[in-house]
């Protein structure tokens, strides 16, 4: 499991961290873009209902942000040095397949898909955040090389 506690993007920017701080280690966001939530809408503790989020993208790294609540989104491996900490790994694009055998559960979900078009062989794992929750990163490798890492909520 990768408790979203646990991490760090560059040893800096927590999973739920503050838009200005992550401005202030990442620099301003190359776009910011307003998307429809996936689930249809949520909704606030005060009941207030969002149907969209908005998404700051920093040079391989995606954070989306509901009002002033700002996590962890995905990451691109291949667009920059970016690195995930936790206690237990360290994530990078030098990260291999066989790394993630720490994570038992998670190497047991591990899926294989071959691009017909390239040939490119892709492998995908599910790791867990927490043990009671369906929340979930869908981790992705290319020839076992990970490229990229989404965040996942069950809706």
């Amino acid at each position: 499991m990768l408790h979203v506690d646990s991490i760090k993007i560059n040893n800096s920017i927590s999973f739920w961290d503050n838009l200005n701080h992550i401005e202030k280690i990442l620099g301003k966001p190359d776009s910011v873009i307003r998307e429809p939530f996936d689930c249809g809408s949520l909704h606030d503790s005060i009941g207030v209902f969002y149907d969209s989020l908005n998404m700051y993208y920093f040079k391989g790294a995606c954070f989306a942000t509901l009002k002033n609540k700002t996590h962890i989104f995905s990451i691109d491996f291949t667009k920059s040095n970016i690195m995930l900490n936790s206690q237990h790994i360290t994530l990078d694009k030098m990260t291999r397949l066989r790394r993630m055998k720490k994570f038992p559960a998670a190497y047991g979900t591990l899926n294989e898909v071959v691009d017909k078009n390239t040939g490119k062989t892709y492998q995908f794992i599910y790791l867990f955040t927490d043990e009671n929750s369906g929340d979930r990163w869908l981790v992705k490798f290319e020839e076992e090389k990970l490229i990229s890492m989404r965040y996942m909520i069950d809706c």
